[in-house]
């Protein structure tokens, strides 16, 4: 019966709130969808930076008429295969930095050391060889080669081996953390 005691302008004004409510709804799912479409916008841009930025080394590649043909020596799996690819540095050193360079990118050493060096190896050296373990620090050439393809972050010698020694360390860690919860789950 309330509803019949209102009066016009009471039924009007409900209706009004009514409509000022769903047009804030409104404005408020337009602000979420801004606010995702520019964070996608953002994805984007990084994504073409990073795909300009492949592009940008393959032409270069074609114009120096390096041929990259599928590698089946990337990831180095045990230490003869570090020497020889020590060996194959040395022939052509400007060739094997742009195919890290290409292995790397666009995600960066860290993600993409195993890549590069097979987890065997990653598990039986450190960059030192401290610990019982094998010096990746022996193999200069690779290592300048690495060195060189991560250059364009401005690493010194030094902050190229503290990155090294983290990218062993993660890998590391990654390792293990994976067998353990492979043991958890019964697959092992």
């Amino acid at each position: 019966m309330a509803l019949f005691n209102k009066t016009k302008y009471e039924v009007s004004n409900d209706k009004t709130n009514e409509i000022i409510h769903k047009l804030d709804q409104i404005l408020c799912n337009q602000l979420a969808l801004n606010k995702r479409l520019d964070e996608m916008e953002k994805k984007i841009e990084i994504n073409t930076g990073a795909h300009t930025q492949e592009l940008a080394i393959l032409k270069e590649m074609v114009k120096k008429n390096i041929v990259i043909t599928p590698t089946p020596s990337f990831p180095l799996k045990s230490t003869e295969d570090m020497t020889v690819m020590e060996n194959k540095i040395g022939e052509d050193f400007e060739k094997y930095v742009d195919i890290i360079k290409i292995i790397i990118s666009p995600d960066g050493l860290i993600k993409n050391f195993c890549k590069i060096i097979d987890i065997s190896i990653i598990l039986s050296h450190n960059y030192d060889g401290t610990q019982n373990k094998k010096a990746f620090k022996e193999f200069k050439l690779l290592n300048m080669a690495i060195y060189e393809a991560v250059r364009c972050e401005r690493l010194t010698e030094q902050d190229y081996a503290k990155k090294i020694r983290n990218c062993f360390k993660i890998h590391k860690a990654r390792h293990f953390r994976t067998m353990s919860y492979n043991k958890k789950i019964g697959k092992i």
